[in-house]
C-alpha cells in the first residue's frame, strides 16, 4: 500500500502527509525529521476520529488530531514496537474527549481507550505491564 506518512521538509519547514490523498500537515521553523518515512503497514492510529460539535469544539478537536500526528512522528515513532502497537485510539471520539480535557478528568479510562489522543502511550504501556504482573 505504500507510505501513509512521508516527510517533506526544507531548512525551516517540514510537512507530513496525513492521508493517502496526500493531505499535508506542516510546521515552520521546526527541527529536521528524525525519520524520513514510516511504512503504512507499521502505523495504526486506531479508529478514524470524528470532528463534531460547535465551531469551537471542532477547532479544538482538529487541533488535538494535528497534535496527535506530530506526537506520533516526533515521539512515538522512536519507541519500541511494543509501545507503538498499543498507541492508538480505540474510540472515534477520543480526540473530541481529549479536547474537552477528559484525559485529565477521566485518566484511567482515557489511558486505556485513547492513549494516542491523550499523548499517554508510555503510561498505557506501563499500566498494561503492571496489570499483567498481577
Amino acid at each position: 500500500m505504500g507510505s501513509l506518512l512521508e516527510w517533506v521538509h526544507s531548512s525551516d519547514t517540514k510537512c507530513v502527509s496525513v492521508t493517502e490523498e496526500n493531505d499535508y500537515l506542516c510546521l515552520s521553523g521546526s527541527r529536521n525529521a528524525v525519520q524520513s518515512r514510516i511504512d503504512y503497514d507499521t502505523v495504526h492510529f486506531g479508529i478514524h476520529q470524528q470532528v463534531q460539535g460547535s465551531d469551537d469544539e471542532r477547532k479544538k478537536t482538529t487541533q488535538i488530531i494535528e497534535d496527535t500526528y506530530l506526537y506520533y512522528i516526533e515521539e512515538v515513532s522512536t519507541y519500541t514496537s511494543n509501545v507503538r502497537s498499543i498507541c492508538r485510539n480505540e474510540n472515534e471520539l477520543c480526540s473530541f474527549w481529549a479536547s474537552r480535557e477528559e484525559c485529565e478528568k477521566n485518566r484511567l479510562y482515557m489511558i486505556q481507550t485513547c492513549p494516542l489522543a491523550c499523548r499517554m502511550c508510555l503510561a498505557r504501556y506501563v499500566q498494561d505491564k503492571y496489570s499483567s504482573m498481577h
